[in-house]
């Protein structure tokens, strides 16, 4: 029973716009060492996969120290069809790219919330996998979970892009 409202009560805090809520006896899988800032802020690299991050969701503007304005949402192919009109090779990440970010020890926002404040919780984030010709991978960053979503739904999107380092 205790167990029980103890769960009910976290997901109501989690759901009203608390923090995230961590499991200190998980080891956190996206510690701040692991990521370097770049462009102003705008951008962040992550050590351990290699890849370059978009900071904030498509939508957002980097400002000061945060995310601001409103994350858009946008079908599985307007995804695709906008990160190749992008500059500096951006694209919509796989779903394995995907859950990189994931914070496994934490729910509520299952992100590092330092590294990529303000990421949209109510809603899921687009991959560029798809399971079929009607549906495609997404992961949702309240919780981690992964799963299929049509295609013609509007979903949030952040884009990566692979560094070639010397």
């Amino acid at each position: 029973m205790k167990k029980t409202i103890l769960a009910v009560v976290s997901m109501m805090a989690a759901n009203s716009g608390y923090s995230q809520i961590c499991n200190p006896s998980i080891t956190p899988s996206t510690t701040i060492d692991r990521y370097t800032i770049v462009n102003q802020g705008t951008e962040i690299h992550d050590k351990k996969t290699g890849l370059h991050w978009q900071r904030c969701s498509l939508g957002q503007t980097w400002s000061v120290n945060t995310c601001t304005g409103e994350a858009g949402t946008y079908t599985w192919q307007e995804g695709l069809d906008l990160a190749k009109k992008t500059a500096s090779n951006w694209r919509v990440p796989t779903i394995e790219e995907l859950k990189t970010l994931q914070e496994v020890a934490c729910y509520g926002a299952a992100i590092n919330e330092t590294i990529f404040p303000a990421t949209p919780l109510n809603n899921e984030t687009w991959s560029s996998s798809a399971e079929s010709a009607e549906y495609g991978m997404m992961m949702s960053f309240y919780n981690g979970d992964i799963s299929s979503n049509d295609k013609l739904n509007p979903l949030y999107l952040r884009f990566v892009k692979s560094i070639v380092t010397p």
